[in-house]
């Protein structure tokens, strides 16, 4: 790897980047909305004399200066974990500390936020989103690609403590862009878009991932006219995403808590390619969902004489269930009948998810050119089963417990091979959201 250029290049995105790019992009939505926005000079009066008002847009504190909406969130997790190879005893600390500021002028929405204490899922978002029309609207700043049903759901709404392998690892995550979006019909959602580069669960510190990424999602509800039919809560979705790739290092296999490789990053020049397609059903207390996705890294131009040599590539799926023991309706959060705080039970969710990650065989014509050596470049994968139950203590509040098994298919390339690679954890997580 010596010849390789290191991390230090200065591709990866800064917030003065984040910054710069948002601001362009509310200077440009901006000044439509203002000359649209325009008024006779009798009416201004009128509007400034509108007192600032605080209140609660459902559970959030908002504040209301005439058409300017500033909404507050915030979401503090603790996690504890137990029974890990790697962890001596219980191993607890805050996990994630999110901040949040969201709202909305006219037709011109914005969101800034800031995560902390999250290594393996970093979060920052600055956006803005402009409302044209039903079938356009017109995003900007950085957010998530549009790609993957679990990379895409609130944090604050997951069934488990931790996203799938797949949300986490082959889903692209976050990036500085622009995308189109809207609702054609009542079935149809679409999103295209344009991001600087694939995301940063591509990057790290010893790679920049690809650039130049083009990613399209669209959502279909095929039995919307089905009413009160079972079959009419179906959401089914299908995304791709490409990207390119300059000499980089692919993407790597891990475990679920991001403290142990599986499979090593190998060099990939060319075009990335990332298909997936998911599902959703809900109804009632119960829910299913599931998702697929394929990678293909190109490497172009990489054998000993310059000719192309056979790409690399991953497949994740995972399927899950849940059911609110308690009776609530299924759907993004649980809303307890009646919390703890008011006398009640509040409301206990359990579910279950199984789910695999796999990477191709990296195979090197003619002997080996660079990266690892040739026997270490062999097929891995790895199995997770989780079993977890919730407990809506209030709207605000939740209490999560999960028992995780993994099992990596080469034992010698996980972090318990004398376990023969499987091993078990459990995690409990605590969340207050406002």
């Amino acid at each position: 790897m010596g010849g390789r250029r290191s991390s230090s290049s200065g591709r990866l995105v800064r917030p003065a980047t984040t910054l710069a790019v948002l601001c362009a992009t509310v200077c440009a939505l901006a000044v439509p909305a203002r000359a649209q926005d325009a008024q006779p000079a009798a009416a201004a009066p009128q509007d400034a004399a509108k007192p600032p008002r605080f209140q609660f847009r459902g559970d959030h504190p908002t504040l209301r200066v005439g058409d300017l909406e500033v909404v507050f969130r915030a979401r503090l997790e603790t996690a504890w974990r137990l029974n890990s190879p790697l962890v001596d005893g219980i191993d607890g600390d805050w996990r994630r500390r999110r901040v949040q500021v969201e709202g909305r002028y006219k037709r011109l929405e914005y969101e800034v936020s800031q995560e902390f204490g999250d290594p393996v899922e970093p979060e920052r978002d600055a956006f803005v989103n402009m409302r044209f029309a039903r079938r356009f609207e017109l995003q900007g700043g950085r957010f998530k690609i549009p790609f993957g049903r679990d990379a895409l759901a609130s944090g604050a709404n997951l069934d488990f403590v931790s996203r799938s392998l797949l949300g986490r690892q082959l889903a692209p995550g976050r990036d500085v862009g622009v995308m189109a979006h809207g609702r054609l019909s009542d079935r149809l959602t679409y999103d295209a878009g344009y991001f600087l580069h694939d995301g940063d669960n591509s990057r790290s510190g010893v790679t920049e991932g690809g650039d130049h990424a083009v990613a399209g999602r669209i959502e279909f509800q095929p039995f919307t006219e089905r009413k009160n039919s079972r079959l009419e809560p179906v959401e089914i979705g299908v995304a791709v995403l490409r990207s390119q790739l300059d000499d980089s290092l692919g993407l790597r296999g891990q475990t679920v808590f991001g403290d142990g490789d599986f499979f090593e990053r190998v060099f990939a020049d060319g075009r990335r390619l990332r298909v997936g397609a998911d599902a959703e059903w809900s109804r009632g207390p119960f829910g299913l969902s599931g998702e697929i996705a394929r990678t293909w890294d190109a490497r172009d131009a990489m054998g000993l004489e310059g000719e192309d040599l056979p790409g690399t590539g991953a497949i994740g799926w995972y399927v899950s269930g849940a059911w609110v023991v308690t009776g609530e309706r299924k759907r993004a959060r649980v809303e307890p009948r009646k919390s703890v705080l008011a006398g009640g039970l509040g409301a206990v969710e359990i579910a279950a998810r199984l789910e695999r990650l796999g990477f191709d065989a990296v195979v090197y014509p003619g002997g080996a050119v660079h990266g690892p050596r040739t026997e270490d470049l062999a097929a891995n994968s790895i199995w997770v089963s989780t079993i977890g139950a919730t407990w809506f203590v209030h709207n605000r509040v939740k209490l999560q417990g999960n028992l995780i098994r993994e099992s990596i298919s080469d034992p010698a390339r996980s972090p318990a091979p004398r376990e023969n690679g499987r091993f078990t954890s459990g995690v409990l997580n605590l969340q207050f959201v406002l």
